[in-house]
């Protein structure tokens, strides 16, 4: 009886596969369900909290976290000066806009609720569903079975003991492993290619389920919707365990950095704008201000130590104008330079952000608008005049003083923000007041 091809074996093997396959991610997907966004009720909500809390995890407890991974690999010494950093660190309003909107993203994916706003997150629910449409069509069109919100251990690859990390979709499609990131934010265009973090969850999913299936390549993408950037990376398995290796050679300097800072010796920092832009320890880098004052030229007095203390960033505040002014100098002699049709080695011109639309002829637009059926209401939007325009209505004569302090009576403003100013500025100095400060009444 002739022996069945190498094709045909591999086409049966492949279908025996399958079901095992899904039942085993099925099984995983089961084992971190609190990591999915569930229904409403008591538990659900609790369910919620959990996932935010994991989300946010490797940023609020990992020394090298995932999302800062390309930053300790290019300066080691960064881990180690950003542990130092007392505070909060989770990024502020951006960062609960982000964690929020991959909530949103793991209930549409999965079937559920979309989960209610944390409190202090001015948002629209259906208006971060519908920006998040290019990463739900992505997902979507993936093959074979795909887990959301995947819990992952990477101290494999990080050297920390227990250290987790939470990849947003993880999919098994023939012989390829697919690992997707969302980025909600709309500031920076990243690339999945060299991505250290995208690495990192990729070689934890692999870690997990390269039993499942014959996995011979690895594709790792980013999906930054509001960006229209759908950026992938694939590799096959000797190139994709050859990144791996760098990574964890990057997390072992960055330990060797975090156990010498610890003991007092000398660390090894790299400041870059990349590589700075995002480290929490900025402000307080004396390797960076280093950096910074060699190349504007100002000189910044800072100490011969890693960080910078309260007195020294006295110091420094002193110098922040300073170099605002020539950055901004520099900028402006640039763009003359360059629309003056002479070229800077190294830069070019590029067409900025597009203005908002408007009609080139309203009536035109009105009247199509009204062709297409929509009402008045729908066609037109009626907006009340704002407390500062009556004030200048009431400044021009166009109402009375009297009926300007009765509208006046209606309005209200959001309190000042503090800022920093000379010691010799003639503002009174800002108090925080909290409760604690009020009487007892």
């Amino acid at each position: 009886m002739p022996r069945p091809s190498r094709s045909s074996r591999s086409a049966r093997s492949a279908s025996r596969r399958a079901p095992k396959k899904a039942a085993i991610m099925s099984s995983a997907s089961s084992r971190s369900s609190a990591l999915s966004v569930s229904a409403t009720s008591s538990r659900s909500s609790t369910r919620r909290s959990t996932t935010r809390s994991l989300r946010r995890a490797d940023m609020a407890h990992a020394l090298l976290s995932p999302s800062s991974a390309a930053r300790w690999m290019a300066c080691p010494g960064s881990a180690w000066l950003c542990s130092q950093i007392k505070g909060d660190s989770d990024g502020g309003s951006f960062a609960s806009e982000g964690s929020y909107a991959h909530e949103v993203a793991a209930a549409l994916l999965t079937g559920k609720p979309l989960p209610a706003l944390p409190a202090g997150l001015m948002a629209d629910p259906q208006e971060i569903a519908t920006d998040l449409e290019p990463y739900l069509n992505y997902v979507k069109s993936l093959p074979g079975p795909r887990l959301i919100e995947q819990c992952l251990p990477i101290s494999q690859f990080t050297g920390e003991e227990g250290a987790h990390g939470t990849a947003d979709c993880v999919a098994l499609a023939d012989d390829e492993l697919i690992v997707v990131d969302l980025k909600f934010g709309r500031g920076v265009k990243v690339e999945a290619t060299h991505n250290p973090q995208l690495l990192i969850y990729a070689g934890a999913a692999f870690s997990c389920f390269d039993f499942a299936a014959d996995i011979r390549k690895v594709r790792m993408v980013i999906v930054q919707p509001r960006l229209g950037n759908i950026s992938e990376w694939t590799l096959d398995l000797p190139d994709f365990k050859a990144a791996l290796g760098e990574v964890r050679a990057g997390a072992e300097r960055a330990l060797e950095e975090m156990k010498a800072g610890d003991e007092g010796d000398e660390v090894s920092f790299r400041p870059a704008r990349s590589t700075c832009q995002f480290c929490r320890a900025a402000a307080r880098c004396t390797a960076y201000a280093a950096m910074v004052a060699k190349a504007t030229g100002v000189k910044v007095p800072v100490a011969a130590v890693p960080m910078i203390d309260d007195i020294g960033l006295a110091g420094v505040l002193s110098h922040v104008d300073a170099v605002k002014q020539w950055c901004q100098r520099v900028e402006e002699d640039a763009l003359a330079t360059m629309l003056a049709g002479r070229k800077i080695p190294g830069w070019k011109l590029v067409s900025g952000r597009e203005g908002p639309r408007k009609w080139t002829d309203e009536q035109a637009a009105d009247t199509l608008l009204k062709g297409m059926k929509l009402p008045v209401g729908q066609r037109y939007v009626k907006k009340l005049m704002t407390p500062t325009q009556a004030l200048k209505l009431f400044k021009t004569g166009g109402i009375s003083e009297h009926q300007w302090l009765k509208l006046e009576a209606l309005t209200t403003r959001s309190e000042a923000k503090p800022v920093i100013a000379p010691i010799d500025d003639k503002r009174p100095e800002y108090l925080k007041v909290t409760a604690a400060d009020l009487p007892n009444v």
